[in-house]
């Protein structure tokens, strides 16, 4: 069960990181990239919560959890967001694969957590 549900979170974690990544280069080419950052990752928090639940743990959806469940990005955002300008700015290394390095980082952690939350009671 524990290989289904991790097989299952990295295919919608993929889909769900496509979707940020999208949205992020989009973004990135009318603002300054850390908000393009900031706010493509606020707006897959709420996909995220809805696709684990369905499709990676078959939990139904709380109101508790839904409020619970952003802690994970808050925790993910303060590793990531400073990683993605150390890369950028000290390492010189592109955005996209910046984005790609401290996306990986954070996969184990993201789903220790979200499992955590999400199958709580």
């Amino acid at each position: 069960m524990v290989n289904q549900e991790r097989s299952r979170f990295l295919i919608i974690g993929l889909i769900n990181t496509l979707i940020s990544w999208v949205l992020f280069l989009i973004l990135d080419l009318f603002i300054d990239y850390i908000l393009a950052y900031t706010c493509s990752f606020i707006l897959c928090i709420v996909s995220s919560y809805f696709l684990n639940s369905f499709f990676v743990f078959n939990q139904s959806l709380s109101l508790k959890k839904l409020f619970k469940y952003p802690i994970i990005y808050l925790i993910q955002y303060v590793v990531q967001a400073p990683s993605l300008i150390f890369l950028v700015e000290t390492l010189n290394i592109s955005k996209i694969f910046s984005i790609i390095i401290v996306t990986v980082i954070i996969i184990p952690i993201t789903f220790v957590c979200s499992k955590l939350i999400i199958k709580q009671k």
